[in-house]
């Protein structure tokens, strides 16, 4: 006896295809890059994953020597949620080819209790999905029917037999909920692993002709009907496409959308469409012009880096953080608030360490509205990102002279990004010697606030402060990759306790300061690079 439960809330599981009432339940399952899965799974599924979680880190004033450490993780609302609810579940292909560490080979991935469609993700995400498809039931084998699977002859009769009885709820559905009809509709059928295609397209022709009927126990019964289902390979001809996802001989999860469902909303927003969103127009590294002969828009991103930094200030969890410290009273539920990306950093000037080409400082002007941006970087910057308004280019070494009074001119600061290619140590010693370097000059008599005077020009952060670096390990193994980033963890601890008593030192109106950080591998970051984002700001 096969069992048959619907993932649909009941509201929604008699809808016949209304395409804002079908994206409310979020079941995916989808055909993913095997070295993306875990990226892809982390963004869909954020509760599940520790590294989604922020770890927060108490400095108090210097003056008290006692540095507070605590690592626990700080858990969004999301996560008080059944765990049950939400799981990921891989389904074995044994086609799937090459080496576990290389990039040959998909993994098959199945989504339940996803927080967003995957066609929200970054397009760095969407390139690296071959095919997706939206799942509404889930049909398994009681506990007294359970296959016990010990040969390759009984685990082909327990397909067989769940197949059937999907076939028989498919079509029942196909016909009493989405109308269709075998006389003027297309069908397309999509299943996976695909070796058991043929099976399933046989079951549905003997659901079709009445052959087997919705009480199925594994036995069939005779039927005079005939009628032939019309199927088609394109999603776009076909009426309805119907999924069939094959976990185990007693597991199946299983889906119907409509040809808008299926391909304009989820499909059509992946792979090789996904690519084409992905535009940026290098620059000469000589001159700093455009590669290409006509102009170029300023907002054109100018290097693939670019998309780093554009994730960070995309995620949801991120911003509702920041505007968390800025004391914003936010909706519980972060989907359904508008933040306003361009006022959460804009109280500050920014620090664009490694520039060149401009990727960052180009999101920092754009989309952040940074007032002033100082893009660190001995290279040249991109022509159109150097013109920009408020952008000033030091073409010196953070930790010169030049970089540090040019930085103290226009403190204080409330976004530090780097993206340098240098040794994790170096470049938070680099980063925090600049900035003591910028407090040192704001202490000077010359730029000492007066008595009872509120001027905060000799401040060195505006809270909130947000620093975001990217951590680039030197690749050889997996394994060595977990190693350097263990090691990195009291490192980056030490430098965020240094920079919130720098920010405590002088000028601050607070004297308390709560360090928040994660550790992310973004869509744009390499395999050896992870990227750290860390929140500083008033308890």
């Amino acid at each position: 006896m096969y069992l048959h439960k619907s993932l649909l809330p009941a509201t929604l599981s008699s809808a016949s295809g209304d395409s804002d009432n079908y994206s409310l339940h979020n079941h995916y399952a989808l055909l993913c890059h095997k070295n993306e899965t875990e990226r892809i799974r982390d963004s869909l599924l954020p509760c599940l994953e520790q590294a989604s979680h922020w770890t927060n880190v108490f400095s108090v004033n210097d003056r008290d020597r006692d540095t507070k450490l605590d690592h626990g993780c700080v858990r969004s609302s999301a996560d008080a949620t059944d765990s049950t609810a939400r799981k990921c579940t891989i389904v074995p292909l044994p086609d799937e080819k090459g080496r576990r560490k290389s990039r040959q080979g998909y993994s098959l991935m199945v989504i339940i209790g996803a927080h967003m469609s995957p066609a929200r993700l970054p397009p760095m995400a969407r390139r690296q999905i071959s095919w997706a498809c939206r799942l509404t039931h889930e049909t398994y084998a009681d506990d007294n029917s359970a296959l016990s699977v010990s040969d390759e002859h009984k685990e082909r009769s327990g397909v067989s037999s769940i197949l059937i009885s999907v076939a028989v709820e498919a079509w029942e559905q196909l016909v009493t909920v989405h109308s269709f009809s075998t006389e003027n509709c297309m069908l397309r059928l999509d299943v996976h692993p695909k070796r058991f295609h043929s099976e399933a397209c046989n079951a549905l022709q003997l659901a079709a002709s009445g052959r087997v009927h919705s009480n199925f126990t594994g036995h069939r019964s005779a039927s005079g009907h005939n009628e032939a289902i019309k199927l088609t390979h394109s999603a776009k001809n076909a009426r309805n496409i119907l999924s069939i996802i094959l976990c185990s001989p007693h597991q199946v999860y299983w889906g119907i959308s409509t040809s808008k469902q299926h391909w304009n909303d989820l499909n059509q927003t992946i792979n090789d469409h996904a690519s084409k969103e992905l535009v940026l127009v290098t620059t000469d590294s000589v001159t700093g012009l455009d590669v290409a002969d006509q102009d170029v828009p300023y907002e054109i991103p100018v290097s693939r880096a670019y998309y780093k930094l554009f994730q960070v200030f995309e995620d949801g969890e991120i911003l509702h953080s920041i505007s968390q410290m800025h004391g914003f009273s936010l909706n519980k539920s972060m989907n359904a608030v508008e933040i306003p990306v361009d006022k959460l950093m804009s109280h500050g000037s920014g620090i664009d360490i490694g520039a060149s080409p401009g990727g960052w400082t180009q999101v920092m002007h754009a989309k952040l509205k940074i007032p002033t941006i100082i893009a660190v970087d001995p290279g040249v910057l991109a022509h159109r990102v150097a013109t920009l308004p408020g952008v000033h280019h030091c073409r010196n070494d953070i930790s010169s002279e030049e970089t540090i009074q040019c930085m103290a001119q226009h403190a204080p600061f409330s976004l530090v990004v780097c993206d340098a290619c240098v040794d994790v140590k170096i470049v938070f010693e680099k980063i925090f010697g600049a900035l003591a370097g910028v407090l040192s000059l704001l202490q000077s008599p010359d730029n000492m606030p007066k008595p009872n005077s509120l001027d905060s020009d000799c401040c060195l952060f505006s809270w909130p402060l947000c620093l975001v670096v990217t951590l680039k390990f030197p690749f050889k193994t997996n394994g060595s990759i977990d190693r350097h980033l263990g090691c990195s963890i009291p490192v980056i601890i030490d430098f965020l306790t240094r920079i919130s008593q720098l920010g405590c030192k002088h000028g601050s109106k607070i004297s308390n300061i709560q360090v928040r950080y994660k550790i992310c591998h973004l869509f744009a970051n390499s395999v050896s690079e992870r990227t750290v984002i860390a929140l500083l700001g008033p308890p």
